[in-house]
């Protein structure tokens, strides 16, 4: 009951603090210094970077394949296929890669050295250097890394859901309460 009327002696400020929180989160790609923290809490956190790099090779990867298929030079597939990720971390290590590239330096050598390049991806990649078949590699990397994105994708909703049932759970029990206490006391007051 007091939660109620510190609401609605604060309906003013709830409001105003609620609507700068909605426009702060569907503006946080326009905010440039948010951008770069939620890009690098999204390549950080814990149990979200792992899911979110499989994405962003997986997606890099198709797109090379599609590219090299087109007959598009390594290079030029390289510049094309950057602008894929909405992640500018990523795209600075595609640069970074394409220096290095346009350099002499071999493309496997290089991304043994990246943070977002696995072991599995220099393999695959030094396989595919080899047998200069780098689109059939790209392709293949594509498919491995989108299967075991859905793969932790799938742990991670599993993983969810019993949180999620005890917070609604929760949320039931404090409504609950809430409604049921006054009652009994009032039981109690009248001496029912």
């Amino acid at each position: 009951m007091s939660f109620s009327i510190f609401v609605k002696d604060n309906l003013i400020i709830i409001s105003l603090l609620i609507t700068i929180l909605v426009f702060t989160i569907f503006n946080t790609k326009k905010i440039l210094f948010l951008n770069s923290a939620y890009e690098k809490f999204l390549v950080n956190a814990p149990f979200i970077s792992n899911i979110y790099i499989k994405n962003l090779i997986a997606r890099f990867s198709l797109s090379l394949s599609f590219l090299l298929k087109s007959k598009v030079t390594l290079l030029e597939a390289l510049k094309i296929s950057r602008n894929i990720s909405g992640n500018s971390i990523f795209r600075k290590e595609i640069d970074l890669l394409i220096k290095k590239i346009s350099r002499g330096e071999s493309f496997s050598a290089i991304v043994k050295n990246s943070k977002f390049f696995d072991v599995t991806f220099s393999q695959l990649l030094i396989a595919g250097e080899e047998s200069a078949q780098m689109e059939k590699v790209f392709s293949l990397i594509s498919n491995y890394y989108q299967k075991d994105f859905d793969f932790y994708l799938d742990n991670l909703t599993s993983l969810l859901e019993p949180i999620l049932i005890l917070f609604i759970g929760l949320i039931v029990a404090i409504i609950l309460v809430a409604m049921y206490l006054p009652i009994f006391e009032i039981a109690n007051n009248f001496g029912v």
